[in-house]
């Protein structure tokens, strides 16, 4: 039997534009029940005229096929080298032309080299030292498991590798609940300060006591339990605060950051975590649970331990998934529609607030500005975030203005004045702030 190449492409072309319009279906009527009904309305035009057009192709003559054919193989090709360079291409040469930049002005200042270790070989040596110490695995990586417990920190009382931004890793030792605290603040009955937040609020980049709560404890005498956690978004921090939060505490402080309504977008996958956000009584009762916890990470790491390729598949925003669906490409095309997310997260805030006023607690909102937003100007923070504080009325502090907008170099305020988290001074100067209003 002869084979017929242009029939088999318009044929498989159909099938696949045809499986593209069902899974269109399926995200937007069924896994966000018709919620995001309006952001999918654009794909399934495209899925539709690509039914029709290949379809109608199949009638056309020999000539205008190879044609066709041509041209949706070229600009099929295109498309994936357009994803390639906004996945690949871009965000490597910058990565790796800062960390020439780093390496060469940490030489100059300190005459020693920059530790060029991976978390793994640092990992291997520290053990070989009889260290008990851990590597760190952010809570958004249980998303993609099917377990029956989650855990929203780390192991228990080890020295937990956290990352390297200023020429020697941030290490530090965990207290009883896997949270960057001295294990002691637990024993305390009074808190001046519940802290809320991701990676900047659990003090990524440095190491105690040059993190926001270690500050406010040493510099100003305040009681501190600081519950960030690396990778964490509006919901994970809800979930935090629910499991973790302490009695007779005075003030919860609330950190956002630049990316933490995108966050949502990888929270609202998690059934657990969506379980706070749906029942008001739901807890996993985490304090009593730590052993369970610790055994858990301690799997999630022998894991990735035994395969480097097992990381991408214990998240649920998987690159190699993202690739084949040209997700960079199509942010690009098609701004992301965000107005879902900002109904929850305003949800979510409420939630926060409501429950920390029910427990005697004041509660405020602190805007953290990311190194991206300090490098332009005229950015500033989201108007609709504003809109949903104000709407709210919860007390606001905005660190762009109140810190960033006043130093006369406000770039020397992350490690050598580059991309990362805040250095010592920028942690230093965010506590002060706190200090200085929060009541």
């Amino acid at each position: 039997m002869k084979f017929h190449f242009q029939k088999f492409f318009f044929l498989i072309s159909i099938v696949f534009s045809i499986l593209l319009l069902f899974f269109i279906f399926y995200k937007s009527e069924i896994y966000w029940d018709g919620l995001e009904r309006d952001y999918y309305f654009k794909y399934y035009i495209i899925s539709f005229v690509l039914i029709s057009f290949f379809s109608l192709g199949i009638f056309l003559n020999k000539k205008i096929k190879t044609y066709i054919i041509i041209c949706s193989l070229s600009t099929l090709v295109a498309f994936y080298s357009l994803e390639t360079y906004f996945t690949y291409i871009t965000n490597y040469e910058q990565y790796i032309d800062d960390y020439k930049k780093k390496m060469k002005i940490y030489s100059e200042k300190t005459g020693k080299k920059f530790d060029t270790r991976s978390k793994k070989e640092l990992l291997d040596y520290l053990k070989n030292k009889k260290q008990k110490v851990s590597l760190m695995v952010h809570p958004k990586t249980y998303f993609a498991k099917n377990l029956k417990l989650m855990p929203l920190a780390g192991i228990s009382r080890i020295k937990t590798i956290c990352c390297n931004e200023s020429g020697n890793y941030a290490i530090h030792k965990t207290d009883r609940h896997g949270f960057n605290n001295p294990d002691i603040e637990w024993e305390k009955n009074y808190f001046d300060y519940v802290l809320i937040g991701d990676s900047f609020v659990y003090g990524s980049a440095v190491n105690r006591p040059d993190d926001i709560a270690s500050v406010l404890r040493k510099k100003y005498g305040k009681s501190v339990l600081n519950l960030g956690y690396p990778g964490n978004g509006p919901l994970l921090e809800y979930a935090t605060l629910k499991e973790y939060y302490k009695k007779n505490t005075l003030n919860v402080i609330w950190f956002y950051f630049d990316n933490d309504i995108d966050d949502l977008n990888l929270e609202l996958y998690s059934k657990i975590l969506n379980q706070y956000y749906i029942n008001e009584n739901f807890s996993q009762k985490l304090k009593f649970k730590q052993k369970e916890i610790d055994n858990i990470v301690i799997k999630t790491i022998k894991e990735e331990e035994r395969d480097s390729k097992k990381r991408a598949e214990l998240y649920i925003d998987n690159p190699y998934v993202n690739f084949f669906k040209l997700y960079n490409l199509r942010k690009k095309i098609f701004p992301q529609n965000k107005i879902r997310k900002y109904k929850k997260l305003q949800e979510i805030l409420y939630m926060a607030k409501e429950f920390s006023l029910k427990n005697k607690s004041n509660f405020y909102f602190i805007y953290l500005p990311g190194y991206e937003i300090i490098e332009n100007p005229s950015a500033s923070l989201d108007s609709n975030i504003i809109e949903i504080i104000e709407k709210l009325e919860i007390n606001f502090i905005d660190i762009k203005k109140e810190v960033f907008d006043k130093h006369k170099d406000p770039l020397t305020l992350f490690p050598f004045g580059m991309w990362g988290h805040y250095n010592e001074i920028g942690y230093e100067k965010t506590a002060d702030i706190i200090n200085l209003i929060v009541n």
